[in-house]
């Protein structure tokens, strides 16, 4: 039994320094370094983070890295960021970068077309939520839901067939789930 146990605890601790030496292939180095100038017309840009503290350029592999919304915004212009997209977006002021579909590497045609099928799962939810089912008219107004989500369905069905670029894969799945949990949060 004593066997067992040392077996099985040396077992573990394989395991855990396995486990411990492939994250540490995972980790890449690199060098901060306090010398690098960064000039933002002819004037000596020192980087601050959103809560005005210094923040360090670094050089890796021969290219010297700065924050994007310090440089950007020394520049006047305008950074935000999509959490849904994980994207950044750079742009004029006054102009809204997420509109734009090279800036985002989604098309137009086919964000349109995602963001469509989303509002018609939200109205089906907010008719699903508040259907009486002794009201007749909502029978008729069932059906043409119905009609309406095969239509979506299909439309959903050519888009992932097309070659969708990442960012597409990835605002296409992502609107998929969020739709899949409304129509799961229906009660």
């Amino acid at each position: 039994m004593k066997r067992f146990w040392r077996i099985l605890i040396i077992a573990v601790m394989a395991a855990m320094l396995a486990a411990i030496c492939f994250a540490a292939g995972q980790l890449v180095s690199i060098n901060v370094d306090p010398s690098i100038k960064i000039l933002v017309n002819g004037q000596e840009f020192h980087p601050k983070d959103v809560k005005g503290n210094d923040v360090m350029t670094f050089t890796y592999n021969g290219t010297t890295y700065c924050p994007l919304r310090a440089l950007a915004e020394a520049y006047g212009l305008e950074v935000g960021y999509d959490s849904n997209l994980k994207m950044a977006t750079v742009s004029q002021p006054g102009t809204k970068s997420n509109d734009n579909a090279s800036a985002s590497g989604i098309r137009g045609e086919i964000k349109e077309a995602i963001d469509s099928y989303e509002a018609f799962i939200d109205e089906y939810c907010e008719f699903m939520k508040n259907h009486n089912s002794s009201d007749v008219s909502m029978l008729t107004k069932y059906a043409s839901m119905l009609q309406k989500y095969s239509e979506y369905t299909k439309k959903m069905d050519e888009i992932k067939n097309k070659d969708l670029t990442a960012e597409e894969l990835n605002y296409y799945t992502q609107v998929s789930l969020r739709c899949l949990q409304k129509i799961a949060a229906i009660q």
